[in-house]
């Protein structure tokens, strides 16, 4: 049965239900099409401000509701924005609210394979309306998620799930810091406003909580995946669910989830593990501190003055070193000592951070193991950049200006050899 089918059977069933008042629950589950259904009948339906359904009655809040719904008599339907109002309508009116669960409603009218990636359930919302449930369950089929073509629906799902699964596993003094976050979201303010929020209060708490911060990356990390899913109307449902077992309003949390999973606030968070992995190999640059190498797109601190850089001439020579190391080469810059070595690697380093071309770059301040920094970058899960600046004792020998004369083999294999790298691009600067 198709999906305008199984609405059509669905609303026929609940014009067939006795005298009460009905609370329809979750959103993603028709609700929009069995209102206008039902209020075409003539069954008096209360839905949200704006929701669009002509035939309806619209109101303001939650409390709103609650006081006209305190004299109404008959078969009454109401639609609420989330599951966590309709637990609070609930506590407002109690024993005075039936739920249906519609998802329950189209369980038995949907076949096919996607059915379990399909599958929704709120507990919390049997446990608000214990004993008055129609049908007695909270779990069934969401018909938008249905919708989906299979490989968009799997991988929305495992997203949105993961986030869900990250809950159980935070300890408790991070899932404090996490709900102390949620609270300084204003759910009117938009995701840059609680981006901005939520960077500052972690800011202030960094520097005595930094260890719950660190436990929150797990559930940060599942929020930058999820954050593309979480206004797909389709997904509704689903978000939902793991809303109301976060004890949060959707419109809330949909918002916690886009502005802790911004992918800046995801590197700012992530970044005192990442250096602290990486710093025992030497300094580590990132986004927000790339201007410390020294050298910007626009000029090189030298001395602590700023000098305008020959942008035309390092651009040039830049694309090609980034090109080569986007080959998966190590590039090995060589020539006379002063003629800019170190202002280029450092001009390509700034760029390929922000460019996001890498997530880090390490300069290390003496002899170190590549392979381990390689092997612990990919435990990451983050591209990083190594840059040694090797000067020499003495200065190295001249060549003509123009020169194109590569040095010799046996340089080339002390050089493999000491890097501990096979495949290796030597250029000369001259």
């Amino acid at each position: 049965m198709d999906s305008q089918g199984a609405l059509s059977v669905v609303c026929g069933r609940l014009a067939r239900l006795g005298d009460g008042v009905y609370v329809l629950a979750p959103p993603g589950s028709g609700r929009r099409g069995l209102a206008r259904c039902l209020a075409e009948r003539g069954f008096k339906v209360f839905v949200p401000r704006g929701y669009g359904v002509e035939a309806a009655e619209e109101y303001r809040d939650v409390e709103d509701l609650a006081r006209r719904l305190e004299g109404a008599g008959g078969l009454v339907f109401v639609v609420v924005s989330s599951s966590w109002e309709a637990v609070k309508l609930a506590a407002s009116l109690p024993g005075r609210l039936k739920l249906v669960y519609l998802p329950a409603l189209y369980e038995e009218l949907v076949e096919g394979r996607r059915r379990g990636l399909a599958w929704v359930s709120h507990g919390g919302l049997c446990a608000a309306y214990e004993g008055r449930v129609v049908g007695g369950a909270c779990e069934g089929l969401a018909p938008g998620l249905l919708s989906l073509p299979l490989e968009e629906l799997e991988a929305g799902v495992e997203a949105l799930e993961a986030l869900r699964g990250s809950h159980t596993s935070l300890g408790e003094a991070a899932l404090r810091l996490l709900l102390e976050a949620a609270g300084v979201i204003s759910p009117f303010g938009g995701v840059a406003a609680a981006v901005k929020a939520i960077y500052d209060f972690f800011q202030g708490a960094t520097r005595q909580r930094y260890g719950e911060v660190v436990g929150l990356l797990k559930f940060v990390e599942a929020a930058e995946k999820a954050r593309a899913y979480v206004r797909r109307l389709e997904f509704e449902a689903l978000v939902d669910s793991v809303a109301l077992e976060w004890g949060m309003e959707t419109g809330r949390f949909k918002i916690l989830v886009e502005a802790l999973g911004d992918p800046s606030l995801v590197d700012w968070l992530a970044h005192g593990r990442h250096v602290d992995s990486l710093g025992k190999f030497g300094k580590v640059y990132a986004r927000y501190n790339a201007e410390e190498l020294g050298v910007t797109d626009e000029y090189v601190v030298e001395a602590g003055v700023r000098q305008s850089l020959a942008k035309k001439v390092f651009v040039e020579k830049a694309g090609e070193v980034m090109r080569l190391l986007g080959s998966n080469r190590a590039v090995v810059l060589v020539g006379p000592r002063g003629v800019g070595k170190s202002t280029l690697a450092k001009y390509v380093a700034h760029t390929m951070l922000m460019q996001v071309q890498v997530d880090y770059v390490v300069i290390p301040e003496g002899p170190i193991n590549v392979n381990e920094l390689l092997t612990t970058a990919a435990s990451l899960q983050r591209r990083v950049l190594l840059l040694f600046d090797v000067h020499p004792p003495s200065p190295a020998r001249s060549t003509r200006r123009g020169s194109s004369l590569e040095p010799s083999r046996g340089r080339r294999s002390r050089l493999r050899r000491q890097l501990g790298l096979s495949i290796l691009c030597l250029w000369r600067l001259s």
